[in-house]
């Protein structure tokens, strides 16, 4: 098995791959190895994760700056993305589907067909293409498995209009869940119920869609550990673990010290209800990257960036796979993490599962394309500049014969002077030399255009993630984001007209007296 970049390629046959990860701000993760080798995200989710179907968290993006990270419009995926209402820079999650081709089997090709979609996890949002909330529409129409007796209100406020989940149902009866759940750094006493919400929520619907006949994947960002062995800084805590990297027999082995360990949180303890484990009957989750990886230790997907802690690998594992079919867990290929990607503070993980065997769901008409992220952030009509300068060629004017021609025939019966003037020198050039001049325009002078735009928009698009929208001004431009050096204010920024003085003297205009102090 060939690998890129630590990535391996799927195994021949039919094989589909999921991934997972969690990128920490979509506007700068490709800046990292090894996606600073790839021209787009398009190219970084094909060829360097070689997914699928893939997952990403914590874009922190807003609506204004989506179009600019052009992960709506991906040549090779359909993207379905939900974004926080308020909060910017916040949180955000996107679930993307490659678009099946004609040489892929009709297997993969049906396990790659979204039927319906949705964003949330409650089912009280609005369905943009129907007007009435998912739960209202009809049972051809939705994707089904609610809790009736979820209080709208709070669904809607401290669950769906967080930007933290992105639903599918996929032509192979598969549901996958596409979440980044709340982490509650705060410790505060509301983060801690708003979490809890989300995750009782999660594994309530998924439970329901189970039972319903319905194959699930739930993948993501779960922010909670399942296991003693997935966490480095219990681990060294509890127990004095030998060097060996697997032991087979590692739970048992410390049975008490894993037992104590999830009963030290409820989250742990609620997780665990659910994951395959003694065969109660809420179980019905396996994780997938241990039914390949067992128990494997050291194998993390997050780390504290402030203690530099990558290096020596003590971190946590709360990325996970989650599959609920027993046939499709017998049929994985691979499964793992891929701590050798960077660009975040977690890794990717993937699983690899053969689809030779599935078997498709009646067909009813779709009602997904209005839930791809371009339409329901109504981006399909802007046109990014950045096309623009791609798409532009410099080409020659095209001069008819007969001008060409006259223009050799006729000789001056002047007398040439032997060198231009000094004052023709400085004269102002005729139309036909600053043709010419545009004309002479080389190729490594549009890529330098093309690189600087690419840096300018870039740069743009981070000020928006970290300050917000620029606000306009009097003159309805947006504004500049400068620094104060007065003595008293130094170092606040504040938003101001963005007209120079040269710029206004040559519009016959003034600068503004347009003044805001950012409110950061």
């Amino acid at each position: 098995m060939e690998a890129t970049d630590g990535v391996p390629d799927k195994l021949a046959g039919d094989t589909v791959r999921y991934v997972s990860f969690n990128v920490n701000g979509a506007n700068t993760v490709l800046n990292y190895k090894p996606f600073n080798k790839c021209k787009d995200w398009n190219e970084a989710l094909l060829k360097v994760l070689k997914a699928d179907i893939i997952s990403l968290q914590e874009l922190k993006l807003t609506p204004s700056n989506l179009e600019g990270s052009r992960l709506a419009h991906l040549e090779e995926y359909r993207s379905f993305i939900s974004l926080p209402d308020s909060k910017k820079g916040y949180s955000g999650v996107g679930l993307f589907i490659r678009k099946p081709q004609k040489e892929d089997s009709i297997q993969v090709q049906r396990s790659l067909e979204v039927v319906k979609a949705e964003i949330g996890i409650t089912g009280h949002l609005i369905h943009p293409g129907s007007k009435v909330k998912y739960i209202e529409m009809g049972d051809d129409e939705k994707i089904g498995g609610y809790d009736e007796e979820m209080d709208a209100k709070m669904a809607v406020s401290l669950i769906d209009h967080q930007g933290r989940c992105v639903v599918v149902e996929l032509g192979d009866n598969t549901i996958v869940f596409s979440v980044y759940c709340p982490a509650n750094s705060n410790l505060s006493t509301e983060g801690d119920e708003q979490r809890w919400l989300f995750l009782n929520q999660l594994f309530k619907r998924s439970h329901n869609l189970h039972k319903m006949g319905k194959k699930i994947i739930i993948m993501g960002d779960l922010n909670v550990c399942l296991s003693l062995i997935d966490h480095a800084e219990h681990l060294s805590q509890f127990v004095k673990v030998q060097k060996a990297k697997v032991e087979d027999d590692f739970e048992s082995r410390y049975l008490n010290e894993c037992l104590e360990f999830i009963k030290q949180s409820r989250f742990r303890k609620l997780f665990n209800n659910y994951v395959i484990r003694e065969g109660n009957e809420t179980e019905f989750l396996y994780d997938t990257t241990r039914v390949v990886q067992k128990q494997r230790r050291n194998m993390y997907t997050v780390w504290n960036t402030l203690t530099n802690a990558r290096q020596s690998n003590y971190g946590s594992r709360i990325d996970f796979i989650l599959a609920s079919d027993s046939t499709m867990v017998e049929n994985i290929k691979d499964s793992n993490i891929l701590p050798g990607v960077y660009g975040s503070d977690h890794c990717p993980i993937y699983t690899d599962f053969d689809v030779s065997n599935v078997q498709g769901i009646d067909q009813v008409e779709s009602k997904s394309s209005c839930l791809e992220a371009k339409n329901y952030y109504k981006l399909g009509n802007k046109v990014d500049i950045l096309t623009l300068f791609r798409s532009y060629k410099p080409q020659r004017k095209q001069e008819t014969g007969t001008k060409r021609k006259a223009s050799i025939q006729y000789e001056s019966r002047k007398r040439k002077p032997p060198q231009p003037s000094i004052s023709a020198f400085f004269s102002k050039r005729t139309q036909q030399q600053e043709e010419e001049k545009e004309e002479e325009i080389n190729q490594d002078e549009l890529n330098r255009l093309i690189e600087n735009s690419e840096k300018r928009s870039n740069f743009i698009s981070s000020l928006a993630t970290v300050y917000g929208d620029a606000p306009k001004c009097n003159h309805d431009k947006p504004c500049n984001l400068r620094t104060s050096l007065n003595a008293k204010t130094k170092g606040k920024k504040y938003w101001c007209c963005s007209l120079t003085n040269v710029e206004a003297i040559n519009n016959n205009d003034n600068r503004c007296n347009y003044f805001q102090w950012l409110n950061k």
